[in-house]
């Protein structure tokens, strides 16, 4: 029985070489740091970049869009207007109208009563 245990152990050691180009494993310390300065350096570069954008779009450099007329000097033509008026103004009516008719749908979460005999 100590054979067999013997060479079980003696296989699973072969097993477990290390190699030489393994950077993570050895040195928790080690491993943490290269984590951190990783995470760090990814953000910083992020921010440079977000910061560079930024100024390129307060700037006008970037992301360039086509100035119109203000909407003040547009002229306004009345009977558009007058269109868009009364089609709002029929709106409500019909809203009027629908909210004072009840409903001709029975509400599934009331329960019905059973008819009297």
């Amino acid at each position: 029985m100590s054979l067999h245990f013997g060479l079980m152990r003696d296989l699973l050691k072969r097993r477990r070489v290390e190699h030489d180009g393994v950077p993570f494993g050895r040195d928790p310390r080690a491993d943490w740091r290269r984590v951190l300065l990783f995470f760090l350096s990814l953000t910083l570069l992020l921010s440079a970049v977000g910061a560079i954008v930024y100024r390129g779009v307060n700037r006008g450099e970037l992301f360039l869009v086509e100035k119109r007329e203000p909407v003040s000097l547009g002229v306004l033509k009345r009977q558009e207007l007058e269109e868009t008026v009364a089609f709002f103004e029929e709106k409500r009516a019909r809203f009027e109208a629908l909210r004072r008719t009840p409903l001709k749908t029975a509400d599934p979460y009331i329960p019905k009563t059973p008819p009297k005999k």
